[in-house]
């Protein structure tokens, strides 16, 4: 019973992970007392959500050294390739057999993988395909809000100032407290 209430307790991850773009700002100023833990610390979390376009864009040449590891980038390339496979794979059979709500859930999966890998064009336009197949005002703001968040790590006011007026828009056709609450 322990387990159980232990597993619903568990809160899940919300991409991107605000703490890494805290991390790299922390490794891009010039005084960073525990530069090695912290350099371990992001690269520990690269690895783990297979990041390999942040890695290449953000982080290496940067805050983790000059020259990118080819060998850790191989090994992400061949991850993410199959993981994006498999995704293709259900928006394929999505498209098939079934009808638009499963259609947009496959295209929120794709966009959803972009944001965890960190690339930010691909998430963007994989946001922006499933926002066209959604339907209800609560899950358009939904995918609003994750744009925005995404503008916040990748520090775009543009796209966040953008997202804003687009989210308050949607409220104005209706929405929750929670998202509204969100939002503010």
């Amino acid at each position: 019973m322990a387990a159980m209430v232990a597993e619903e307790e568990k809160v899940p991850e919300t991409y991107p992970i605000m703490a890494l773009a805290q991390k790299r700002s922390q490794l891009l100023n010039e005084v960073c007392p525990n530069r090695d833990a912290l350099r371990a610390e992001v690269l520990a979390i690269v690895k783990e959500k297979g990041m390999l376009p942040y890695y290449e864009k953000f982080l290496c040449p940067g805050p983790l050294g000059p020259v990118a590891d080819e060998s850790l980038k191989a090994e992400l390339k061949k991850q993410n390739d199959e993981d994006l496979a498999k995704i293709e794979e259900k928006i394929q059979d999505a498209s098939e057999n079934f009808g638009d709500m499963e259609v947009r859930d496959s295209l929120l999966a794709k966009a959803q993988f972009y944001n965890r890998i960190g690339d930010k064009d691909a998430a963007l336009k994989g946001y922006e395909e499933a926002f066209a197949k959604t339907v209800g005002v609560g899950a358009r703001l939904d995918n609003i809000l994750t744009v925005i968040r995404i503008a916040f790590f990748f520090d775009d006011k543009e796209l966040m100032k953008k997202e804003i007026e687009k989210a308050k828009a949607e409220l104005k056709k209706g929405g929750d407290w929670e998202r509204r609450n969100k939002l503010k």
